[in-house]
């Protein structure tokens, strides 16, 4: 038996997770996790009282965690447990850092990392600024509002801005373009369950999304192929000698995975406002550094925009207190995990105080960007956008939710609320100019 850590004696002796993963096609269970993953996992929790179950989900033998140690040791233990994904998402992706594996995913890595690091970051904050202050001047504050749709297009605009160098402002028709473009891609991940369950079919979806992927590729070439239009692509193609390479990570980037989850976050955020907007932010829509970031690392605990990932095992291996065996898989829950009371006290109680106290050193125990070596390469520079954004939607709006609003979820393919009001937003600067003509 291999394990990911010792357990020397006076620790818990491991075990086989409770549950069954059945014999035949008729225990898959993955309709039922693809509808709710969240409640899937919690119910399949509390019926056995672990943090570790066993099922059958996509026709393979499948330990579910709900462990926050457990999930950690996972994600560091890349020779034991393999990207589960690769078979399902690579087609519509290419070939990029999500799906590869050993030397190579640390050759390339290692080529990209100055892309994505912490100082990277701080150069396309002006970018960062310059788009979300013009989506803020075009939000309409005399008539409600869908703010996660208004959110998707501010997240999406982003994206271009950054990565491919296109600016609403300036290239409105590109950008509506691309947009739709990498809608329709997106769309066809959203369908892959229904052609990986039933053999020998696939959904009109996932074939729109296959002919997007390759007007996204194009799109790609051209602007690898032309002058920079932005610092991103120009050091792209400084960092990474195979063309090959280059045009996949660069379809990764103009796809709509990295706006959907900063679109979830953001809208989570309003979501959870009324339990840190009067604390935190001042009259005026001032509020410090230090506690918006412990309020968005709380966001990101309770409210993560992925379910999760899925592992393959390639040994016996020991994770947490819990055994696997070569062969099955294993999914871990990032939400559950999350609210794993062994970790966070009061774990389901909405608290930024407690990245200052009980929590202050665990954010390595938070999966919204994954973890250890296969942890998401741009974690830095999209936490300083989602910052940046975050902090000029307060100064510039206040805004108000029902008090009796309770939001109902989904989290597939991305976490957002489906019933959320839409809101009339109160632009401060007028709200000012009012009370001094008042005064």
């Amino acid at each position: 038996m291999q394990g990911l850590y010792a357990n020397p004696g006076g620790g818990l002796r491991p075990v086989h997770p409770p549950g069954s993963a059945g014999r035949t096609l008729l225990s898959d269970r993955s309709v039922e996790l693809w509808r709710d993953p969240v409640r899937f996992v919690s119910a399949g929790v509390e019926q056995h009282g672990a943090r570790a179950f066993l099922t059958r989900l996509l026709l393979r033998p499948t330990v579910v965690l709900a462990d926050n140690r457990a999930v950690r040791h996972l994600l560091r233990d890349r020779e034991t447990f393999q990207c589960g994904l690769r078979d399902m998402f690579m087609p519509l992706l290419g070939e990029n850092l999500v799906f590869m594996e050993g030397g190579r995913a640390d050759s390339i890595r290692a080529s990209l990392h100055s892309l994505f690091s912490s100082e990277t970051a701080t150069n396309y904050q002006a970018i960062t600024e310059r788009v979300t202050r013009h989506w803020l001047e075009q939000l309409d504050s005399d008539r409600p509002v869908d703010l996660y749709a208004a959110f998707k297009q501010l997240s999406m605009e982003l994206n271009l801005a950054v990565f491919l160098g296109l600016e609403r402002r300036e290239r409105g028709a590109d950008v509506a373009a691309v947009t739709d473009i990498a809608t329709t891609h997106w769309h066809g991940l959203y369908a892959l369950p229904v052609s990986v369950s039933v053999p020998f079919t696939t959904s009109s979806s996932y074939k729109q999304a296959m002919d997007a992927k390759e007007q996204l590729l194009t799109l790609a070439d051209q602007m690898l192929r032309d002058d920079a239009q932005s610092a991103f692509i120009e050091s792209l193609k400084l960092a990474v000698e195979d063309p090959e390479t280059r045009r996949n990570h660069l379809l990764l980037c103009a796809s709509a995975m990295v706006p959907k989850a900063l679109a979830s976050l953001l809208t989570s955020a309003i979501v959870a406002s009324p339990q840190w907007k009067e604390r935190y932010v001042s009259d005026d829509g001032d509020i410090s550094d230090d506690d918006l970031t412990c309020v968005l690392l709380e966001v990101q605990r309770l409210y993560p925009p992925f379910f999760g990932g899925r592992r393959l095992v390639t040994r016996d291996a020991q994770v947490g207190e819990y055994l696997v065996s070569r062969g099955q898989a294993v999914v871990y829950g990032t939400a559950a995990a999350h609210r794993d009371p062994a970790v966070f006290p009061n774990a389901d109680t909405f608290d930024p105080e407690r990245w200052r106290t009980s929590n202050k050193n665990d954010q390595d125990k938070l999966f919204c960007f994954g973890g250890g070596p296969r942890a998401c390469i741009g974690q830095k520079m999209y936490q300083h956008i989602l910052k940046v954004a975050c902090r000029m939607f307060i100064s510039e709006f206040d805004w108000h939710l029902p008090a009796t609003w309770r939001p109902t979820w989904k989290h597939l393919p991305v976490s957002r609320p489906t019933n959320l009001p839409s809101l009339v937003l109160s632009r401060r600067s007028e709200a000012e100019q009012w009370q001094d003509a008042t005064s």
